[in-house]
């Protein structure tokens, strides 16, 4: 499963505020609005990126959690089709 996590991060020439893609991040990336290239993550207050990365920590850990359950869920609907 693909998901993507984004975060949001204001351009530090426009300040216009970008969805960024989490593996982007300390990454150079270029602003759609004004073209100027910076770092992802260039802009953010450490507590802010602290609670980004702790959010993305947390989003990380509800889709392993997912996967799981999904896997198990399939695990029985096969255990189910044998029986039937």
């Amino acid at each position: 499963m693909g998901q993507t996590n984004f975060y949001v991060n204001p351009c530090p020439t426009c300040g216009r505020r970008l969805e960024i893609a989490a593996r982007h991040l300390g990454h150079p990336v270029e602003c759609p609005h004004c073209t100027s290239r910076f770092l992802a993550g260039q802009g953010m207050s450490d507590e802010r990126t602290s609670a980004v990365e702790q959010a993305l920590l947390r989003a990380d850990q509800y889709l392993a959690t997912l996967a799981e359950l999904q896997e198990v869920a399939a695990d029985w609907e096969r255990g189910q089709s044998v029986s039937d």
